[in-house]
């Protein structure tokens, strides 16, 4: 509690100790949430997942005094009129809940200008503070057209005089939908924002927008917690790294704070699942556990697990095949024991598909013990060598528009200058004034982030080009992956265009394609709704008759 030191004499000393001290904090509970968007590949986009009624329903029983969503309230699809019947579709299952709820916008609440505004409309503002029993509570915005993952200007102006007006609460929470004091993120959160709360002496800070739960520890006395369990499609990571369904529960009495996670099923301690927890298991499970590796004799299916804790593990692998491809893989379902801080090896026959390899077969494993809940994840086999194009040349942003329906936005169809021609020297008018063909290299796993390149977060469209030389003219099967739509070019014939609003991973599309002899020209042109901005393209070549150079013939 945040107390006042007071002096005086007497009665006036009484007086002014009655008038100083602020009101004690009367107990009370609230619970936080996030993401309970319907999945994306849900059957009708509009509809809340079943997920999200089973937290509805436990949060019933238990009736705390409130309840805080931290944003990804819908999927926010293309189509206006069906925004408005996913913010429909909201209200109906939100008039189940039996408290009142605080609301925090996320990136697919508002992907756009309009999407704000319809935002604003139905719900109010979009950063808010609010006073509850002697507790101040503030909502930021993390989704500002033009500042999107950054608190900075007016807003951090409105915290920063906020905190000062409400410094005597016995105590601050803060919510968000991103968790920006993340590396991972390029945010001003740890340069400006974290010091500020600091100096505050915030207890808690909540977000969302990733898929699991991770108590993140605290820091100056600051605790921060992401909580993405409402309901959507749960990260891949699995159970161990906090991928499940859930919402937290939070006493204030006097000056503690306590915090707990509620699964509908059950309740856990607020350190069911650490960042440690989450780092060790999500790396283990957030990688390709199988590996098959081409040569020019044999192709070998190899699966490797380390088990990352103490407790022996049954690991249970299963495929499912590509429909109509020639894959095959011996056996199609095992079961193996992994002792504890030990690791398992084993080969696996495989028979590929020679003629195109893609799309790839999937795997399914589940990860049982006696002291945890299964954790199950599944994936795509990693490929040895990997053939993802892993340097671009890349341009942007440029304009997308609005969207307006199921069509695509005029920026997605309109012929931007690297459609017309390549040239290195000629700067292009983007949205950030002129703007230049920049070399960038794709991640380890072959993700080229155009968002960290461009460093723009709002709705637009960039361009990334690569050239593959060719000994001689062939027909082969790419993979490519993007976040959100994309168009591919190769050699000036359009061979790919979808226009969608997803997360990127790779082989999500397969295109076949043609080769000439010699240099050839792959164009792609990638739309951002907003939020991740990025691609994958796969283009097996076991031969390794194929050469890739951003250049090719600009430099060749």
């Amino acid at each position: 509690m945040r107390k006042r030191i007071v002096t005086g004499f007497g009665a006036l000393f009484l007086v002014g100790l009655l008038f100083a001290i602020p009101a004690v904090s009367q107990p009370f509970h609230f619970v936080v949430l996030g993401d309970n968007r319907t999945p994306g590949n849900w059957r009708n986009a509009y509809e809340q997942p079943p997920a999200f009624f089973d937290n509805i329903r436990a949060i019933n029983l238990l009736r705390p005094e409130f309840a805080v969503d931290v944003g990804d309230l819908i999927l926010g699809v293309s189509d206006t009129a069906m925004v408005l019947k996913e913010w429909d579709y909201f209200d109906e299952a939100v008039s189940h809940l039996q408290v009142p709820l605080k609301l925090v916008v996320g990136n697919h609440d508002v992907r756009n200008s309009w999407m704000a505004a319809v935002f604003q409309r139905r719900y109010g503002p979009m950063r808010y503070s609010f006073d509850h029993k002697g507790s101040h509570f503030i909502v930021l915005n993390s989704e500002v057209v033009g500042h999107r993952d950054h608190i900075v200007g007016d807003q951090l102006e409105w915290l920063r005089q906020d905190l000062q007006q409400h410094a005597d609460a016995s105590h601050i929470f803060v919510f968000l939908h991103k968790p920006l004091w993340k590396d991972r993120y390029i945010s001003n959160w740890n340069k400006d924002v974290h010091p500020l709360l600091a100096q505050y002496h915030v207890d808690a800070v909540f977000a969302g927008h990733e898929h699991h739960y991770e108590d993140c520890g605290e820091r100056d006395g600051v605790h921060y917690f992401v909580t993405g369990g409402g309901g959507a499609n749960l990260d891949r990571s699995g159970e161990a790294a906090g991928g499940f369904y859930h919402f937290m529960w939070i006493t204030v009495d006097g000056d503690s704070v306590r915090y707990a996670v509620v699964r509908p099923e059950g309740v856990k301690p607020a350190d069911v699942v650490t960042s440690e927890d989450y780092a060790r298991w999500e790396g283990v499970l957030s990688r390709p556990i199988v590996a098959i590796r081409f040569s020019g004799k044999e192709t070998v299916g190899t699966l490797k697990f380390v088990n990352p804790g103490s407790t022996p593990l049954a690991l249970s692998l299963s495929w499912s095949l590509p429909v109509g491809s020639t894959w095959n893989i011996f056996p199609r379902e095992l079961k193996v024991g992994v002792p504890g801080s030990d690791s398992v090896s084993l080969r696996l026959p495989v028979q590929p598909d020679t003629v195109s390899v893609l799309p790839l077969p999937r795997y399914t494993v589940k990860i049982e013990s006696q002291e945890q809940p299964a954790v199950t994840t599944s994936q795509i086999p990693a490929l040895v060598p990997d053939t993802f194009v892993r340097r671009w040349l890349v341009i942007g942003p440029f304009e997308l528009g609005d969207m307006k329906g199921e069509a695509p936005p005029r920026g997605f169809l309109r012929e931007y200058g690297p459609e017309k021609k390549i040239d290195l020297r000629k700067a292009l008018k983007g949205l950030l004034g002129k703007c230049r063909w920049q070399l960038v290299e794709a991640r380890e796993n072959g993700y080229v982030d155009l968002l960290r390149a461009l460093h723009y977060f709002d709705p637009a469209v960039a361009y990334a080009v690569t050239y593959v030389y060719a000994p001689r003219g062939r027909d082969l099967t790419v993979g490519l992956g993007s976040n959100d739509g994309a168009r591919m070019w190769v050699n000036e014939e359009l061979v790919y265009s979808r226009h969608v609003g997803r997360s990127a991973s790779p082989d999500q599309d397969v295109v076949r394609i043609h080769l000439r002899k010699g240099w050839n020209k792959i164009l792609l042109k990638v739309e951002n709704f907003g939020g991740g901005w990025g691609l994958y393209l796969r283009v097996p070549d076991f031969s390794g008759e194929l050469r890739f150079d951003p250049y090719g013939p600009l430099k060749h």
